[in-house]
């Protein structure tokens, strides 16, 4: 059994679509208030076999902070997506990303030892990310630097990391992956997607640029990850760099 959390996320549900796909029995986290309908309206884009598999899901609704509720997704449970999380890009919303992002990660993670899960994916940002290369290029190598600023978000994944490497360092098997920013269909309000609606209510342009990647493109290399057990080490995934001025035009 499989459990993906923020199974109806941008990129949650494309991995719940793969994982079927290739024919595992997934588990499929969410909130109460979490829309399934829309989850399974989204997939029209993606396969014209979405009813099939849609039907094939065991949904299952979860608290991060419930620790039995955690117990009780996670009972038969051999390997474990974490795609849950918080993102904003809005001040006002870094404790309650820090809440989510670090310590409904470190719930999950215990409960996940607890459980003797096998497999342990999450799903963090290149938002974590600052040093450069000696070619100035960002690698797996590249390190967080505490003496930039950034945004609570990337505050937040940095420290979710830090609980999945300590994980790591006591013997999970674990994975993390470093998408760019996920574009794929769904509710962008809660994703790294978020940057587009950003634009679309302000009438300025950001200087730099960031990196994109098909979320279709993120699930497939995910789940080949834990397929071959490429444990202990991150994964940057993206496509493409834009500059945020292309974006707003």
């Amino acid at each position: 059994m499989v459990l993906v959390t923020g199974a109806t996320g941008i990129l949650g549900r494309v991995l719940v679509l793969e994982l079927l796909k290739k024919g595992k029995k997934v588990r499929a986290a969410k909130r109460k208030s979490s829309n399934i309908e829309e989850v399974k309206k989204s997939w029209l884009f993606y396969t014209a076999d979405a009813e099939r598999l849609f039907e094939q899901i065991e949904w299952v609704d979860v608290d991060l902070w419930d620790l039995d509720s955690l117990r009780a997704a996670l009972d038969g449970v051999e390997e474990v997506y974490h795609a849950s999380a918080k993102v904003s890009f809005h001040p006002k919303d870094a404790q309650e990303m820090l809440r989510t992002n670090v310590e409904g990660t470190k719930n999950m993670l215990y409960i996940a030892e607890e459980k003797q899960v096998k497999k342990f994916l999450f799903v963090s940002s290149i938002a974590v990310l600052d040093e450069v290369n000696e070619n100035g290029i960002i690698d797996e190598n590249s390190q967080f630097n505490p003496k930039e600023e950034h945004s609570g978000y990337a505050q937040s994944k940095y420290l979710a990391e830090m609980e999945v490497w300590r994980s790591s360092a006591e013997g999970m098997n674990t994975i993390i992956i470093n998408p760019g920013v996920i574009i794929g269909t769904g509710n962008w309000g809660n994703s790294s997607g978020e940057l587009f609606t950003t634009f679309e209510k302000n009438p300025f342009t950001f200087s730099g640029g960031t990196a994109y990647v098909d979320v279709r493109d993120v699930a497939k290399i995910a789940v080949e990850l834990m397929d071959k057990n490429k444990f202990g080490e991150r994964y940057i995934i993206l496509s493409e760099n834009r500059k945020y001025q292309d974006l707003s035009d």
